[in-house]
């Protein structure tokens, strides 16, 4: 398990990004979200470039960042779902219980 920090596209130095890296592992990615009003744009964005680059994507892991889900958070994983045609796992704020792992998470 490799955890990328920023974006799928920032970079590493100047000829090494997150994509490339995952490229040279032959990694399965898991795209993580903040789970908010602009998300659907920013994580289809990311679902585009990822299946472009011929990675196997696995889901989308959305995390609750306030305590007082808004419209869009309620939302978010049912039409990333519906648009992705991927899993979403979404994440309360602050929980201090997981979820049981989804069965396309278990093989990372």
């Amino acid at each position: 398990l490799v955890e990328g920090a920023g974006g799928w596209r920032v970079p590493l130095d100047s000829s090494l990004g997150i994509r490339e890296w995952a490229q040279e592992l032959s990694l399965p990615v898991v795209v993580v979200a903040r789970n908010s009003l602009g998300t659907l744009n920013h994580t289809l964005l990311t679902v585009d470039s990822i299946r472009q680059s011929n990675l196997p994507l696995l889901g989308v892991v959305l995390n609750d960042t306030t305590p007082k889900p808004d419209d869009s958070s309620i939302t978010n994983p049912a039409v990333l779902e519906q648009l992705t045609q991927l899993p979403v796992l979404s994440l309360a704020y602050q929980s201090t219980q997981l979820p049981s792992l989804p069965a396309w998470l278990i093989p990372i």
